[in-house]
């Protein structure tokens, strides 16, 4: 097939036309894709009008709107994206302005506040001067009257000083707190005997409240007289001058995650105001003992008897650490504080010594064991080593961790620990051979802590319901001798 250009037009201008010699076919070209096309499928009719005009093919056409259709949506979204970060950026300045003002406010308050708590400060330290100075006064008040009734009231008791009314709130306390089953009964005669002074110093006296008399001056002597043989037939129980308020009691558990094991297990022994457990998963001994070192200075800043037990060892055997200069570290450490606060006591106890880890593991942890066990027993009886951990099987151990059974086993032997020293010092730290222990049915219900306590000694416990303490007296001095008798009256 031959085609033959007609008219040549400049592109642009005009169509290209073409035409088939063979058979006379006319063809247009678009003149964006270059593509032809049959002019019958054109809008020309003929091949002058077709040269004379410019031809677009339909797809071009339909691609040309879309692009101007996707322009004008890409100028509206700029308009509408550019009046978005408007909007924005005004509520965001208007929020910062809020803010600011907030914040103004905010140190407004705070100054107030400070203000406020310096003024308050200024007057607590006012008023506990101004305590101080009534107690100074009052105490030299009590002094001259304890003087002024020592001049002119024959003593009869063992030669301390007579205590004041038993009005007093301190006194009756501290009478309670003593003899609990005998303060009911001394309280009540002493208004019995006001009541009498009252009758017998002048029949016809006006009682006041509580059943006090009046005072006059017909009766004054009466009465003072009256007093002072009440005071010789009836003493009240002497306190000493020099007497202090109890030294408060804690015991703090530091250590790795083992340590958290034991915390259930050690509260059925301790009682909760007086246990605290401070544990960190992989806390290692410089660790451990920087956190004691804080525990210690607190107890002594609020005069704090602090049993403090350790349990550590296992991460710096783990990281490969040098037994001998950790355990040396440990000893010294443990050497200054026995030595600088001796009111407190420490508890050292044994890692456990897992297989599962290997031999060399395994013979790691007993040479940190009995590295540590040297060192506490070298220290003396403050610093104590606890070897319940080491003794462990493989049954009670979940890798290097303590199974269920083995914290029970393990925190109720600490916790028993804890009342180990009062034993000590009743004692002289001298371990008995037999432990008896006397009592009600509530004796029996400790069995299980005196076991866990005294297990390489034999334990007998001989109970009884609804005995008298006579009943225990009579058998403490009938015992054995060296059995040694805890009494539990019912």
């Amino acid at each position: 097939m031959t085609r033959t250009r007609r008219g040549a037009p400049t592109k642009g201008t005009s169509a290209r036309v073409e035409e088939d010699s063979s058979d006379g076919t006319v063809m247009v070209e678009c003149e964006t894709c270059q593509e032809w096309a049959n002019i019958d499928d054109t809008p020309f009719s003929s091949t002058q009008e077709a040269q004379a005009g410019r031809y677009t093919c339909n797809l071009c056409t339909r691609l040309a709107a879309m692009q101007a259709s996707i322009a004008l949506q890409e100028i509206k979204l700029r308009a509408e994206h550019s009046q978005q970060i408007s909007q924005i950026k005004a509520e965001w300045e208007a929020a910062q302005a809020e803010a600011k003002i907030d914040r103004q406010n905010l140190h407004t308050l705070l100054s107030t506040e400070r203000n406020l708590r310096e003024k308050l400060e200024e007057e607590i330290g006012t008023l506990q001067t101004q305590i101080k100075k009534l107690e100074q006064t009052n105490s030299t008040q009590d002094a001259q009257e304890n003087g002024d009734q020592a001049t002119s009231t024959p003593r009869h008791d063992s030669g301390t000083p007579e205590p004041k009314h038993p009005s007093d709130k301190q006194f009756r306390s501290q009478w309670k707190e003593d003899i609990p089953s005998q303060g009911t009964s001394r309280i009540s005669e002493d208004i019995e005997h006001t009541v009498e002074l009252a009758e017998e110093g002048n029949p016809g006296t006006q009682v006041g409240k509580k059943g006090r008399p009046l005072k006059s001056e017909n009766t004054s002597q009466k009465q003072q007289q009256l007093s002072a043989d009440h005071k010789q037939k009836h003493p009240y129980p002497q306190t000493q001058s020099n007497d202090h308020p109890p030294q408060s009691k804690r015991t703090v558990v530091l250590g790795d995650s083992n340590a958290h094991r034991l915390k259930k297990h050690l509260r059925k022994a301790i009682h909760d105001q007086r246990l605290r457990i401070t544990t960190k998963s992989g806390a290692n001994l410089e660790e451990t003992l920087h956190r004691a070192e804080g525990e210690i200075q607190k107890a002594n800043a609020t005069n704090t008897e602090l049993q403090l037990i350790i349990h550590v060892g296992t991460t710096d055997l783990l990281n490969k650490a040098d037994i001998k200069k950790t355990t040396d570290h440990l000893k010294q450490q443990l050497t200054y504080w026995s030595q600088k606060t001796p009111k407190h006591h420490y508890i050292v106890s044994a890692i456990p010594e897992p297989k599962a880890r290997g031999q060399q593991f395994a013979t790691a942890c007993q040479t940190w064991n009995t590295a540590v066990q040297t060192a506490c027993t070298a220290l003396g009886p403050s610093v104590r080593f606890m070897s319940a951990a080491a003794q462990l099987t493989a049954d009670h151990l979940d890798d290097i961790h303590y199974s269920e059974q083995a914290a029970d086993q393990v925190g109720s032997q600490l916790g028993a620990w804890s009342f180990r020293d009062i034993t000590d010092e009743v004692f002289g730290g001298a371990q008995p051979s037999v432990l008896g222990a006397f009592g009600d049915f509530n004796s029996d219900k400790l069995t299980d802590l005196f076991l866990a306590s005294n297990d390489s000694h034999r334990l007998e416990i001989w109970v009884a319901t609804g005995v008298k303490p006579s009943f225990y007296k009579s058998d403490v001095q009938c015992a054995v001798p060296g059995v040694i008798t805890g009494i539990m009256p019912g």
